[in-house]
Formats: structure tokens, C-alpha cells, sequence
């Protein structure tokens, strides 16, 4: 018979036959009877045990079912008499205790410390294992599963925060968390329907030689019903956490070009910057597919620059860099992003093909204030002036900065300051 990879196995009375102790279901049960008769307050404290995997893989799951069995005992013992101790899913355990946040908090303590002490059965002597707890507080006329799902939401929190903590549930965490799930569904769901909620804006970048557009990059952008405003950030964020990064690349790049299509009729040939996400230059199709999109709309491939930051250059080096390549060599444009911000632009600036830098805001928006500031962009407009480089300098939201970088001699800059991020047809109207 396949062995079961740590999961709970139930009996007909809810019982977890690896560990003894009650499963979920009967957990929610008493709970929710002991909030319903008043008994409170009610702590109730969530633990995962941290990186378990890597004792799975590497001793075996006999070995891993051994872990949770000690791991079940420690709690039976140590949490106070009438408390509630559950084994919730694979090396998840919940204990339900009468007590309220600050003496949860402090019993939690204990138990994670006392499930990290070293273990001396015969497979696992000499090993401990760390754990991360979230604690949540029962109030009354609260619902057992919402009191549990308050008390995971912390041990998120704690597992974000570097493991081997405890944290107490935090409403504004929370929200941000939820919020956060909420929107890889609805990002399925508007990807699934090609929601037009989602789409581009365009902002022009300006030479300061002549004081006109010589560029514009494409800013996705998608105002949820709901949710309102949603920022590139989160929304491109939540895509990159479900793989779902590819699929809406795919679907923005084409709106890109469509609201290219708007003002380049007009008479408007300027360069056209989509920014690349460090996983989709993991995806070897991904330069093809990007190349097929521009053929398909005849766009030609030296009018469209692709702007990528540093870091995933650094991360994976062999793999972006084919991908890359085939960018280049097809006639695309590289521009880094954010320079200055990471760890070896000079080196990834002689490995590889780019065409033009852009300086980081957090540089820009300090130039009137930070001699640090001003002293790294003259450097970065220096370099990229050398190496035959474009420049540009983001970020720009007041006079006083705009002068600077006069002053500075840096070519071409970006920001609100000029103009804000407008739809194609809005752009169509200001170019001509």
C-alpha cells in the first residue's frame, strides 16, 4: 500500500491516527461549542512547523511521521488541562486553550519552544524542528472557522516576518493578506474574460534637447470594480505568485501595441518601452511569442524598447540571457530598468546588449534635497554618456528637479511633472 505523505488520517470518530490527536473537523466542533457557551475568552493558536518538507525529502516520510508524533506528544503535555489540541492538516496543529491575546501569546511561546527542544527518538536524535504560531482571540457570537482563519492569517505573518515567531493576529496585516488573495481570483476571473478593466495607459518620455516626446512607456493599469484602483505592483505581483504572469504579459504586450497602433497612425514613430517581467524571461518562448506579436501587427522590431531590471539577470544567468538574445538579435532595444539600485550594473552592463539606462526615482525625487543623490546621478548620466548609452531619468514631479537634471546634462527624462500616464487616444491628441 503507497504511503501516505503526512496527511491526517481520519477514523469515523474524527480521530488522527498518526498522531491521536482529533482532526479539524472535531476541533471546529468543540470550539464553536465552547464559544457558543460563553466560555471565553478563548486563545486559539495556530503552529506550522517550519521548512518540515526538508525532513520529508530528506529522511523519509516514515521519518516525518515520526516528527509529527513527537511533535503532537510535546503539545498534549504541555498545554494547560481542558484545552482543545488538534492536528489541522499535514504538520499544522491548533491549540484552543481559555485565555485571553496576552496569555495566548505567552502560552504559544512556550510551545514553540518546547517543540524546538532536541529530539531523542532513535531516527530523529539529535534534530529539532522550529516552528511559526499565529494567535487569534474567540469573542463572543464568533464563528470557530473565522477565529481559526484570524489565527492562520497571524501565522502568516510570522512566516513572513522569518519564521520561528509568534505573532498576534494584526487587522491591518490581515486586510492587506486578504486583499491580497482576493485579487488572484478576481485576476483569474478578469484574465478568463479579457476584463477590459484591465488596460494601458501611455507616458511619455521627453528629450531635454529639444523639449518633445522622443519615447513613451506603456504603464499597465486596472481599476476594479470593487476593489478600486489596483496598482501595477500588486496586481503583476499576484500574477507572478500564480504563474499566471505569462498569460497577462501576453494579454498586455497586445493592448501595448494596439494603443501604439492609435497615435503611430497619426504621424508619431517614437520608441514604444513595455516592461518585462524577470519571469517571463524565464520562459524560453517568451521572446518568439513577443517577436510573432510584433510581426503580426507589423510593427517593426527597432521601434520597441524592452525595459528589465537588473536582478533577475543576476539570478539566473545562462537562462535570461538566451532569452535576451534572442531580443537583441531579433532588433529589440534593452533598456535597464532602476539602475543604480542593484548590485553590479557596471558588470551587467558589459554582459549585456543594452541600449539605454533609467535612472531610479528614489534617486530623482531626492535631487534637490541629497548631495548623495545628486552625485549619483551625475555619475549614472556620465556612465551611460560614455558607454553610448541612453538616459533617462524617471520620477520627475517638480521644477526644481527638472532643473537639476538640465544642469546635470541628462538626456531624456519621465514623469508627471511633463505629463501624466493618458490613454492612446488621449496621446494621439497631445502628439498631434
Amino acid at each position: 500500500m503507497e504511503h501516505q505523505v503526512n496527511k491526517p488520517e481520519l477514523t469515523l470518530t474524527g480521530q488522527d491516527e498518526l498522531t491521536g490527536l482529533i482532526g479539524r473537523g472535531a476541533l471546529l466542533k468543540q470550539l464553536q461549542a465552547r464559544i457558543d457557551a460563553g466560555a471565553l475568552p478563548i486563545s486559539v493558536i495556530f503552529l506550522e512547523l517550519d521548512h518540515f518538507s526538508v525532513f520529508n525529502d530528506s529522511l523519509g516520510y516514515p521519518a516525518g511521521d515520526e516528527m509529527l508524533r513527537v511533535v503532537a506528544r510535546r503539545l498534549a503535555v504541555e498545554v494547560p488541562q481542558g484545552a482543545i489540541v488538534a492536528r489541522f492538516d499535514g504538520d499544522q496543529f491548533v491549540v484552543a486553550v481559555c485565555a485571553d491575546l496576552a496569555n495566548g501569546v505567552r502560552l504559544a511561546r512556550h510551545l514553540a519552544e518546547r517543540i524546538s527542544a532536541k529530539i531523542e527518538v532513535e531516527r530523529l536524535s539529535g534534530l529539532h524542528v522550529t516552528c511559526s504560531v499565529g494567535v487569534s482571540v474567540a469573542e463572543s457570537a464568533s464563528d470557530a472557522m473565522e477565529v481559526v482563519q484570524r489565527a492562520d492569517l497571524a501565522l502568516c505573518q510570522a512566516k513572513r516576518g522569518g519564521r520561528n515567531r509568534v505573532c498576534p493576529y494584526d487587522e491591518v496585516f490581515a486586510a492587506s493578506r486578504l486583499r491580497q488573495q482576493r485579487l488572484v481570483v478576481e485576476l483569474e476571473r478578469a484574465l478568463d474574460s479579457r476584463d477590459p478593466a484591465i488596460n494601458m495607459l501611455f507616458q511619455p518620455i521627453y528629450s531635454l534637447e529639444d523639449d518633445r516626446p522622443c519615447a513613451v512607456e506603456a504603464l499597465a493599469r486596472w481599476d476594479h470594480p470593487q476593489l478600486g484602483a489596483v496598482s501595477p505592483g500588486e496586481f503583476i505581483a499576484a500574477a507572478e505568485r500564480t504563474g499566471k504572469i505569462h498569460s497577462l504579459g501576453a494579454q498586455l504586450f497586445r493592448l501595448a501595441i494596439l494603443g501604439r497602433q492609435v497615435w503611430h497612425a497619426a504621424g508619431s514613430p517614437l520608441l514604444l518601452n513595455i516592461n518585462v517581467s524577470p519571469l517571463q524571461l524565464h520562459n524560453p518562448d517568451f521572446a518568439h511569442q513577443l517577436l510573432d506579436l510584433l510581426a503580426e501587427f507589423e510593427v517593426p522590431t527597432t521601434h520597441i524598447a524592452c525595459e528589465i531590471t537588473e536582478s533577475i539577470l543576476l539570478d539566473d544567468d545562462q537562462r535570461s540571457l538566451r532569452t535576451v538574445r534572442t531580443l537583441t538579435d531579433g532588433g529589440l532595444r534593452l533598456v535597464l530598468d532602476d539602475f543604480g539600485t542593484g548590485y553590479a550594473s557596471l558588470d551587467t552592463l558589459m554582459r549585456y546588449q543594452f541600449a539605454g539606462v533609467k535612472v531610479d526615482q528614489r534617486f530623482v525625487r531626492d535631487l534637490e534635497v541629497s548631495a548623495t543623490a545628486r552625485a549619483i546621478v551625475r555619475s549614472a548620466v556620465t556612465l551611460a554618456r560614455e558607454l553610448g548609452l541612453t538616459c533617462t531619468a524617471e520620477g520627475v514631479e517638480s521644477d526644481g528637479v527638472l532643473n537639476i537634471l538640465r544642469d546635470l546634462g541628462c538626456p531624456s527624462v519621465q514623469g508627471r511633472r511633463l505629463c501624466e500616464p493618458v490613454y492612446a487616444e488621449n496621446l494621439r491628441r497631445m502628439l498631434a
